[in-house]
């Protein structure tokens, strides 16, 4: 927490996440997607409308304070990006700054790269399949309690035959 007070990091930059590490993860993503280095099988992501909602600072009201947050975020960001980044997400566009910067986030770390991994998918002639989920909360884990229905206490089935039988 120290970290964000600090302005060390900015919102939704998390200490954990995935790395390349040449195990589960041989190399850049990107990379991988561009030279086929992927389990070539049919192709589905999902993501929900509203997945920039955890990574978007509910106290900033400016657009200054927005550029900070994405100048941590982005740390080879210079004032020409975050000025176009402005011009494309006009903020009277928004009901809200925070809405605003939800589609930014959004957008950054969940929409482009579903895109580019699709469409890298498709050029290699394989079937991708991308869904936006807008139900329930619209929120990162949507589709959770969509796909995995509540049994008993539990947040999801705890085996295959459960996930079968409440079907």
């Amino acid at each position: 927490m120290a970290g964000y007070l600090e302005r060390l990091c900015g919102d939704g930059e998390y200490y954990y996440g995935s790395s390349v590490d040449g195990s589960a993860i041989l190399g850049i993503p990107s990379n991988s997607f561009r030279t086929g280095a992927f389990a070539w099988l049919p192709f589905m992501i999902i993501h929900a409308g509203y997945e920039g909602v955890l990574c978007s600072n509910k106290t900033e009201t400016t657009t200054s304070e927005e550029h900070v947050d994405l100048q941590q975020l982005l740390s080879n960001a210079v004032d020409s990006f975050l000025d176009k980044l402005s011009s494309l997400y006009p903020r009277d566009a928004f009901s809200s700054s925070f809405f605003q910067r939800q589609r930014i986030f959004g957008d950054i770390f969940i929409n482009c790269p579903t895109y580019y991994s699709v469409r890298a998918v498709a050029n290699f002639g394989l079937p991708p399949y991308k869904t936006v989920f807008d139900a329930g909360t619209k929120l990162h884990g949507a589709t959770a309690q969509f796909l995995f229905p509540l049994i008993g206490s539990a947040p999801f089935p705890q085996t295959p035959e459960k996930v079968v039988r409440s079907s």
